[in-house]
């Protein structure tokens, strides 16, 4: 269980828990806070993965809050969660996506399934309009199927506040 104690070479506070690895080996590790109610804050959090990783389960999204807060390293996720090594096999795998392919690929689709004139401005609209999303998603998703409903949201805000 999380614990947390006064710091005083640090002037803060420490909160120390405990990863169990695959065998039942544990792990202690620390955080430090400023004032001891996000102190214990965190500890409750602390104690969240605490059972997670004595369980041997928890959904990825936490998994990977946990990481980027720290808690965790992404070896000792694959190493504590059964399949989190396969989706970071799978993470250092994914290339960016190729997105002049994608728009070669769909250029051919629309010559294909179109039922507008292919000789006016149509095609050259509509190419238009795809190379500008096709900017704003090498900028901010680079690995398409890394795309969210927020990165979705993200793009609509933003014709908004570009029109």
């Amino acid at each position: 269980m999380a614990s947390v104690h006064r710091f005083p070479a640090r002037d803060c506070w420490r909160i120390a828990y405990t990863i169990y690895k695959e065998g039942k080996k544990k792990k202690r590790k620390s955080k430090y806070a400023q004032s001891k109610p996000i102190a214990r804050l965190t500890a409750g959090q602390l104690e969240q993965l605490e059972e997670a990783t004595r369980n041997g389960y928890a959904p990825k999204k936490h998994v990977e809050d946990w990481i980027a807060k720290g808690w965790l390293t992404p070896d000792e996720a694959g190493e504590i969660f059964a399949g989190y090594e396969a989706v970071l096999a799978h993470a250092r795998a994914l290339k960016p996506t190729d997105f002049d392919n994608l728009l070669k690929a769909y250029q051919l689709y629309w010559i294909e399934k179109t039922d507008r004139d292919i000789s006016g401005k149509n095609l050259s609209n509509d190419k238009s309009t795809a190379r500008k999303i096709i900017h704003w998603l090498k900028e901010n998703c680079p690995r398409l199927a890394e795309l969210t409903p927020d990165l979705a949201k993200a793009y609509l805000l933003y014709l908004k506040e570009n029109r």
